[in-house]
C-alpha cells in the first residue's frame, strides 16, 4: 500500500475491510480439540514456518503467507486432517494466496510447490487439494489480513492522534510486521480477527520501542484502536501480552 494514497485516509476503505472479516470470525479457537485428531499445534508451526520460507525465497508479496495461513485455519477448522497431508494442505492454500495477491507472471506454480516440498508430494495431487480448499472454503477467498489493517491503522493514527506524529512511522511499520509474523506462526492467535492483530502489533511496536511521551493524549492511539475495531479494551491487552510473550521467547533464541 502507498501510504500517501488519499483512498486510504477514508472511513469507506476501513469499513470496508471490517465487513470483509467479519466472515473469518467463525474460525474455531478450539479446533484442535474439536475437529483434528492427528495434527498438533505444534505441527501447524514447522508448516506455517515452511510456507514463510517459501515466500521469502520467492520474494512475494508481504501478505501472501498470511492470506495462505487464514485459509489454512478456515480450513481445519472445517475439516479433519491427517498429518501426513498437513503441508500438500499448507502448499494449496500458498497456491490459492499467490493467484489472488501476486500479479500472474509472479505467482507461486505448481510445480514450484511440489519442489520446495522435497518432492514429497506431485503435481496432480497438489491441484485436486486446491480445489478441495476452494470447495471447502465455498469459493470466498475474499479475506483480510493483518497487514491490510495495518497501513490503515496507521495511516489513520497519524491524521487523528498528535502524539504518533512523533514516532518514526518506518520504523514502527516495521515492528509492528514482526509481530504480525510472529503470530501468525502461533495457533494462539488465530482466535483473533486480523484487526486485533494489526492493532496489538501497533501497540506491542510501540511498547518495545519504549515510546514514551509525557502528554495529556497518550492514551489516543489505544483508544482510537479499540473505538475502530470495536473491540473491549482488556481484549486487545490479552492479545498485546501474548505478543510481548512470543517476542520474548523468539529473542532469547538468537
Amino acid at each position: 500500500m502507498v501510504v500517501s494514497d488519499p483512498i486510504f485516509k477514508t472511513d469507506r476503505c476501513l469499513k470496508n475491510a471490517l465487513k470483509t472479516e467479519e466472515k473469518d470470525q467463525y474460525i474455531l479457537e478450539t479446533y484442535f480439540k474439536t475437529v483434528q485428531k492427528d495434527i498438533t499445534p505444534a505441527m501447524r508451526k514447522i508448516v506455517a514456518q515452511w510456507m514463510m520460507e517459501v515466500c521469502v525465497e520467492e520474494k512475494c508479496q508481504e501478505e501472501v503467507v498470511l492470506l495462505a495461513i487464514t485459509y489454512m485455519d478456515r480450513f481445519l477448522s472445517k475439516k479433519s486432517v491427517r498429518k501426513t497431508h498437513l503441508q500438500i494442505l499448507a502448499a494449496a492454500c500458498l497456491l490459492l494466496a499467490s493467484k489472488l495477491r501476486e500479479p500472474s507472471c509472479r505467482a507461486l506454480s505448481a510445480e514450484l510447490l511440489v519442489f520446495y516440498t522435497d518432492n514429497s508430494i506431485c503435481k496432480d495431487d497438489l491441484i485436486k487439494w486446491e480445489l478441495y480448499v476452494l470447495s471447502s472454503l465455498g469459493w470466498d477467498l475474499s479475506s483480510v489480513t493483518p497487514l491490510d489493517f495495518l497501513e490503515l491503522f496507521i495511516i489513520k493514527l497519524s491524521v487523528r492522534c498528535k502524539v504518533f506524529s512523533g514516532l518514526n512511522i518506518n520504523t514502527v511499520r516495521n515492528n509492528a510486521q514482526t509481530f504480525i509474523y510472529l503470530a501468525a506462526k502461533e495457533y494462539r492467535f488465530s482466535k483473533y480477527a486480523a484487526s486485533i492483530i494489526a492493532a496489538s502489533s501497533i501497540v506491542a511496536s510501540m511498547n518495545n520501542l519504549k515510546w514514551q511521551i509525557c502528554t495529556d493524549n497518550i492514551h489516543l492511539p489505544f483508544n482510537f484502536l479499540t473505538d475502530t475495531t470495536s473491540v473491549k479494551q482488556d481484549q486487545l491487552q490479552q492479545c498485546i501480552l501474548q505478543m510481548n510473550v512470543i517476542y520474548k521467547e523468539q529473542s532469547h533464541k538468537f
